[in-house]
């Protein structure tokens, strides 16, 4: 009868010990379950090695489990990050934007919305997780078109989904695949103009950019046909890309702009236009690639009588800096329009300006950055085309005498 106690005492003992034992462990579980927390993001301002250059990013960071311990979630899921600027609010497309990205590669499919690469996640239905911060994506920052400049408030919207989730425009359309999303805002000032903006002030930066044209063209007091006629084939070309589907749009607004050009002509035949009221309105108005639209069309401007004078380049070297823009740009889309005018009437300094040669370099800077013009130019010497040898000839000989100014070996 003892032992049968005795027995009955271990046996009760041992499931004690087991109900414990499971008891703890289940704690121990729940515990780590807490401490590794729900799905979280953040995004920290970093830089990164891009082909051997440090470039300002975003740093997205990911941790807990990618999906509900309770979700039912399949095996093979994805994560994917957009952006929305919703300083004005979060209704998409009302008051909330995606921000545009530069590159497809970080691009939704056949859209220029931003987002990211696609995050494979294997095992989403087997306690997926980031134990600690986890960077997912380095974003940047220049691939990057917010709808406006200035300080926006971004939200950075982190999804998971199934395999077979598709988003259009930033907005997810199979509701079902989704398993888990975070939010993470904060706020960055974008210096450049927003795409937005770029559209609503389109209109006026392109009469902002006949004016600088119409600048050039009256440096010499007249303004001749040829220099009309390239401004409104600009004009054509500006307004035909921009409404390729609409021809009355196309009709009604060479009409307004030609009708502008015809007023804006006769005010800068019998006025003094300042390029820094118009370069300051451009600055605050216009995209970057607005600007070099304008620049070109200067330059075409210069070069439509078959002649450029150090006038001419003069108020055009002005206007590039007032406008920002980049000097080795400048100078390759310059030189491509001087190998083709018959004539380049110029002086020392605009010879200098020509070249390369700025006012803070060095002696030695100076003659290396006259060889290099002078192994250029003296390259097309020997092109079949005559008025592009000539050209080079005419450089090749500014070069030379500018060598002997500085006293180049």
């Amino acid at each position: 009868m003892e032992g049968a106690i005795i027995w009955i005492l271990i046996i009760g003992g041992w499931f004690i010990f087991k109900f414990f034992m499971r008891e703890q462990q289940q704690k121990k579980v729940q515990q780590e379950i807490t401490k590794i927390g729900n799905f979280q993001t953040r995004v920290i301002e970093d830089e990164a090695d891009f082909s051997g250059h440090k470039l300002p990013v975003f740093k997205l960071q990911v941790k807990g489990f990618v999906a509900p311990v309770d979700s039912n979630a399949p095996r093979n899921g994805l994560i994917c990050t957009y952006i929305f600027d919703q300083t004005e609010g979060t209704q998409m497309y009302e008051k909330s934007w995606p921000v545009l990205a530069a590159f497809d590669s970080w691009s939704e499919p056949g859209t220029s919305v931003f987002k990211s690469p696609n995050f494979e996640v294997d095992g989403m239905d087997n306690g997926y997780h980031f134990t600690d911060w986890a960077t997912l994506y380095q974003i940047p920052k220049d691939v990057l078109n917010n709808p406006y400049k200035g300080e926006r408030k971004l939200a950075f919207l982190t999804f998971v989904t199934d395999s077979h989730a598709k988003f259009e425009y930033g907005m997810l359309q199979t509701r079902e695949s989704l398993y888990n999303v975070s939010s993470f805002q904060m706020t960055y000032n974008f210096s450049d103009i927003g795409y937005k903006e770029s559209i609503e002030n389109r209109p006026r930066v392109i009469e902002l950019s006949i004016q600088l044209a119409l600048k050039v063209a009256s440096i010499d007091n007249n303004i001749d046909q040829e220099e009309i006629n390239e401004v409104k084939k600009w004009i054509g070309i500006r307004v035909e890309t921009d409404n390729h589907n609409d021809e009355n749009k196309i009709v009604e607004e060479k009409n307004r702009f030609g009708k502008y050009l015809q007023d804006a002509t006769s005010f800068a035949e019998k006025n003094n236009i300042s390029q820094i009221e118009i370069t300051n309105e451009i600055n605050d108005k216009a995209s970057k690639q607005q600007k070099y639209d304008a620049l070109e069309l200067m330059l075409d401007v210069m070069t439509s009588d078959s002649d450029a004078s150090s006038e001419e380049m003069s108020i055009i070297d002005d206007i590039v800096t007032l406008l920002k823009l980049d000097p080795a740009t400048y100078k390759d889309l310059r030189e491509s329009r001087l190998t083709k005018v018959e004539n380049i009437s110029t002086d020392e300094s605009t010879n200098e300006s020509i070249f390369g040669i700025e006012k803070n370099m060095s002696n030695e800077e100076i003659c290396n950055k006259l060889a290099d013009q002078y192994d250029e130019w003296s390259e097309r010497l020997a092109l079949p085309d005559k008025a592009t040898s000539k050209r080079a000839k005419e450089m090749c000989d500014k070069i030379i005498e500018l060598r002997k100014k500085y006293k180049c070996s």
